[in-house]
């Protein structure tokens, strides 16, 4: 094939009605393209043009039709507002769960100091000449980052003990307590 070409046909029907009457026109332009090159060149005519021209052009917007719902849009509002209504219903009326004080500092101790802070498994009973019992775990973080030491957490062996939070510096250990009893928490409230 020496010259390659693209032919790109087109058949039209055009039907036209105005109050002059009806005009019907056939329309079957072509273009042909040349591929043989390293560009695409469109030649000819590419237009077509017909002696029965239009003299005036009118521009009409046809109104859409009028909506017509299924009554789709009520049922998705209607049972949107029945399961809102129950959902503040059960929501409302339950009681909001009790969150028991020491638990709720033990979270937000380790929320807080958790980068700082080490789990112990067990008592290793470390021998200790001095014991120094601190206020605040804000306390005892200070001195965790000044020694550069973490932070040791013993949980309770037993539910009535309570939770231990110490750093070791030799013979010295630096703890505090948050108790567990209720007694404790009776304290606390006062």
């Amino acid at each position: 094939m020496r010259n390659p070409r693209l032919r790109i046909s087109f058949d039209v029907e055009a039907t036209v009605q105005s109050e002059h009457g009806t005009l019907q026109d056939k329309l079957s332009p072509s273009m042909i393209i040349p591929l043989d090159g390293a560009t695409i060149e469109i030649e000819g005519n590419q237009s077509q043009s017909n002696p029965k021209s239009i003299k005036d052009t009118q521009t009409i917007t046809i109104p859409p039709p009028p909506k017509q719902g299924s009554g789709g849009e009520l049922v998705t509002t209607i049972v949107f507002f029945v399961l809102l209504a129950a959902f503040v219903a059960f929501t409302k009326n339950k009681p909001m769960p009790s969150v028991d004080p020491v638990e709720k500092e033990i979270s937000s101790i380790h929320r807080k100091y958790g980068d700082h802070m080490v789990e112990a498994t067990s008592n290793a009973g470390t021998a200790v000449e001095r014991a120094i019992t601190l206020d605040t775990i804000e306390d005892l973080d200070k001195i965790a980052e000044q020694l550069g030491k973490f932070i040791v957490h013993q949980p309770p062996l037993a539910p009535e003990n309570s939770h231990s939070y110490y750093v070791l510096d030799g013979s010295t250990r630096y703890e505090y307590s948050l108790e567990t009893r209720p007694e404790a928490e009776g304290r606390a409230n006062q």
